[in-house]
């Protein structure tokens, strides 16, 4: 039988490799093989990510990383113009408003891409904002 793909953001197959990988035993997270695993991982991450900083790992959902995102760079006033696609892209103007974040959307309809040159019309509109936020696939 041949291995099913699935051509959609997720959930993705997972190579047999990794399968078996994760059926090895789970060590705890308070072990000293865990902090050198942790430890290369974060140092692998700067190679990916081709940075000199420390990487910063959330252990939250992705609703929690963009919660992250707009408390740490925006202050209650900013204004942040969110590329309204659809569902999880909408999610930023919730977190926006549930932090005193003003919202400028560029609403684009389901299954159509974000146009740039609309961004740049909208910041060009828009002076004041201080970020773009938006989820993409």
């Amino acid at each position: 039988m041949p291995k099913k793909r699935l051509m959609t953001p997720g959930p993705t197959p997972v190579p047999e490799e990794t399968l078996q990988e994760l059926a090895q035993p789970v060590f705890h997270h308070r072990t000293p093989e865990f902090r050198q695993l942790f430890a290369r991982v974060l140092d692998d991450l700067k190679d990916v990510f081709q940075i000199s900083w420390e990487p910063i790992v959330l252990t939250s959902s992705g609703t929690g990383a963009m919660e992250a995102a707009v408390v740490n760079a925006l202050a209650p006033g900013a204004q942040a113009l969110v590329l309204d696609t659809g569902r999880f892209a909408h999610r930023w103007a919730e977190i926006c408003q549930a932090y005193g974040v003003e919202v400028v959307s560029l609403d684009v309809p389901w299954g159509e891409a974000v146009d740039p040159d609309s961004v740049a019309r909208m910041l060009e509109q828009h002076p004041q904002v201080e970020a773009v936020l938006g989820t993409l696939c």
